[in-house]
């Protein structure tokens, strides 16, 4: 009797109730490569077995069931995030998340924004005046004493994100019509390319992609200070193919 696949082990796990992230830490996998599994073999919570994938009766409801297991991941991030922070009586729960989320991308106004909850404006009004309080500059010391922390981001899972917004072709996930814009496949989207969803008054998903010369600025900056990082030469070969297409767009008067 042959050994089953890793996904059909995977399938198992799903079945009985186990989360994305779960299966992916499980299996040494990513999350998108669990959600393809998902679809491509028709997994069912119900254990029904293969059976043919269904039609979305509308983009609301697939729009809110991602919405809601994003929320769930991120809810779950929150708490590893916190547990994994030292104790800094003086600083609160959400300056404890700004601490962690800048010192995985060094981005202030992004890492506000992203504790808080707030809006971008409001984020780079109040960013860097956290940056500026000793309890948070020593919170941020602690996290750097301990990089190691298998909770934490690697220099390298942050230049593989920004690598992937930089020189993701989108014209792969997207569909583009005269009217508008819509996302191929939410349900297999990476959705770290993409900055917002929001469904509209007619079930329909408007979406903000992730900003592309932000990744490829911040990139620039992390390979000067870093050229011997093992990401360097594929980030100058997709430098070279970005510069090329440019260069045939300005020729075919583009």
């Amino acid at each position: 009797m042959r050994e089953k696949s890793k996904w059909e082990l995977a399938e198992i796990d799903y079945v009985a109730g186990m989360k994305y992230r779960e299966i992916a830490e499980k299996y040494g996998v990513s999350i998108n490569t669990v959600k393809s599994w998902k679809v491509r073999h028709s997994w069912d919570r119900k254990g029904n077995g293969p059976r043919k994938r269904k039609r979305a009766h509308t983009m609301r409801i697939k729009a809110r069931t991602q919405k809601m297991r994003e929320q769930e991941e991120r809810d779950e991030e929150k708490r590893k995030a916190i547990k994994a922070l030292v104790k800094v009586d003086k600083i609160n729960e959400r300056q404890r998340l700004f601490a962690l989320y800048y010192f995985q991308t060094h981005n202030a106004t992004a890492s506000y924004q992203r504790a808080y909850g707030c809006t971008r404006a409001a984020a780079s009004a109040s960013a860097y005046k956290l940056l500026r309080n000793p309890a948070i500059i020593a919170t941020i010391r602690e996290l750097q004493a301990d990089r190691d922390a298998t909770l934490l981001l690697t220099a390298g899972d942050v230049v593989e994100l920004y690598m992937r917004i930089a020189f993701t072709d989108y014209s792969d996930l997207l569909d583009f019509s005269e009217r508008n814009v819509r996302i191929k496949d939410l349900e297999q989207a990476d959705t770290q390319l993409f900055e917002s969803f929001q469904i509209n008054d007619h079930g329909g998903v408007a979406f903000k992609t992730a900003n592309r010369m932000k990744a490829l600025q911040w990139l620039a900056s992390y390979f000067e200070l870093n050229p011997r990082d093992r990401h360097r030469a594929a980030y100058q070969a997709k430098m070279a193919e970005l510069r090329e297409r440019e260069v045939k767009s300005k020729e075919d008067g583009w």
